[in-house]
């Protein structure tokens, strides 16, 4: 016998094994289709993202609200957009109308409080007016702002009178003239902005945890990284921060 053949015996049962063991468990192979396969690949990339996501915006426990007019369904659904993007969560804040009775009595109570500092000042050129905080009883501020807004004195001024002016700095008050700038204006729409983003603030600060809050409008933007830029400043605020502007919608 030829020394080869051993080794071509060997070689052959060795391919007939290998060949019954393919045969022995083809019946149990089931072939996952190149579609199904794509298709767990993108459902666990896209839980991976998902689970990389922070449902907050700012790089520590807090809270986001968005002030939105309820009639703006047109805003409420492009912030919805941008909420399900950026994969956040936020809740919505109904904002003032500009010309809700509560307007007209916040603009009855300046307009008072100004005749009567301005009664001994002449108002023809910018006056500095002494300046006082008022009282920040959480308990009374609300109720301050009605009555000093609806007593009989405030309630008989004529809303059509001519437009109150922005005050500056603390209390510094510029004549009117039809010349001054729209943003110059104290008009029904600043004051129901202001009361809104006022009423958010004490929503916020009266929370049991006294997480930081974030507050924006229903006309934002913002990036796909806006986690990572906030997270690279956010070690820069003083101990003591109080407030921090993120900036303006044309800025």
């Amino acid at each position: 016998m030829s020394p080869a053949l051993p080794q071509l015996y060997a070689t052959l049962i060795c391919i007939l094994i290998t060949l019954l063991f393919i045969l022995s468990h083809l019946n149990s192979f089931n072939p996952i289709p190149l579609s199904s396969r794509l298709n767990q690949f993108r459902k666990s990339l896209s839980q991976s993202l998902w689970l990389q996501q922070d449902s907050r915006i700012l790089p520590i426990t807090s809270r986001t609200y968005v002030i939105s007019l309820p009639r703006r369904t047109d805003r409420f659904n492009d912030m919805e957009v941008l909420r399900t993007h950026l994969g956040v969560q936020w809740s919505y804040f109904a904002a003032e109308h500009s010309n809700s009775s509560l307007v007209d009595q916040i603009l009855a109570g300046v307009r008072f409080l100004r005749q009567n500092a301005l009664k001994v000042k002449d108002n023809s050129t910018a006056v500095t007016l002494p300046f006082e905080w008022p009282d920040a009883n959480r308990t009374n501020i609300s109720t301050q702002l009605q009555e000093s807004s609806s007593n009989d004195e405030t309630s008989s001024i004529d809303l059509d009178l001519e437009p109150l002016t922005c005050a500056t700095e603390n209390f510094t008050l510029i004549p009117y003239s039809p010349q001054l700038p729209a943003y110059k204006i104290l008009s029904p729409s600043r004051i129901a902005c202001w009361h809104s983003h006022l009423s958010v603030i004490r929503l916020a600060s009266t929370q049991p945890d006294q997480a930081p809050a974030l507050i924006m409008e229903d006309d934002v933007d913002m990036e796909v990284d806006i986690h990572e830029r906030l997270a690279s400043v956010w070690d820069l605020l003083p101990a003591d921060w109080d407030i921090v502007f993120l900036g303006e919608c044309w800025r």
